[in-house]
């Protein structure tokens, strides 16, 4: 109950801060709705392994602790001052700064960690299906979003990263109720 009460007045009272909560949980919604796996990683990463990395810190002391807390909230501090110079003055920057570019795909994107996470997924549950579902995992009208992959044994699976099997069932019935299960 007190966690709650000194929640609502930090957040209630002090102006800026009220956007906060509600800008984190649509950005969240925003990436879980584009990266599926998304939510289940939060989860186990904010309420399993950051916990139990300071835990384990915590074995060691308080200067353990305070060490890498201190490091994790300076490192997003000058992530967030970043952030803010190169939308508000960008030319107050070095050239490399204005843009996280020059930081490899997979510290700036999600897209290659959804590749990592959907493809043996996709193909543990796209094997069995595709002699059967080949037509309807192809089919552009199903999942626009999905690419045709050659497999060693020239069938064609679907490799989707956002498809999942429920999906595919509803896509199924609808393509059969139009007439459509022969179309690639």
């Amino acid at each position: 109950m007190l966690f709650n009460i000194s929640g609502i007045l930090i957040l209630y009272c002090i102006w800026p801060l009220r956007a906060l909560p509600i800008n984190a949980a649509k950005h969240l919604g925003n990436t879980t709705a584009k990266y599926r796996w998304f939510a289940i990683a939060y989860l186990i990463f904010c309420f399993f392994l950051i916990p139990l990395v300071f835990m384990g810190l915590s074995f060691g002391g308080v200067a353990p602790v305070v060490s890498v807390a201190a490091l994790v909230v300076t490192t997003c501090l000058l992530i967030a001052l970043i952030n803010v110079m190169q939308k508000r003055r960008p030319h107050l920057l070095p050239e490399k700064l204005r843009s996280w570019d020059f930081l490899p795909l997979y510290l700036r994107s999600l897209e290659p960690i959804d590749r990592l996470v959907c493809v043996p997924i996709d193909r543990l549950i796209c094997t069995p299906l595709r002699k059967c579902c080949a037509p309807i995992c192809n089919s552009k009208k199903a999942f626009p979003h999905a690419k045709v992959l050659k497999t060693g044994d020239g069938l064609e699976a679907s490799s989707t990263t956002q498809a999942s099997c429920a999906e595919l069932t509803v896509a199924t019935a609808r393509l059969e109720s139009h007439g459509a299960t022969n179309a690639v």
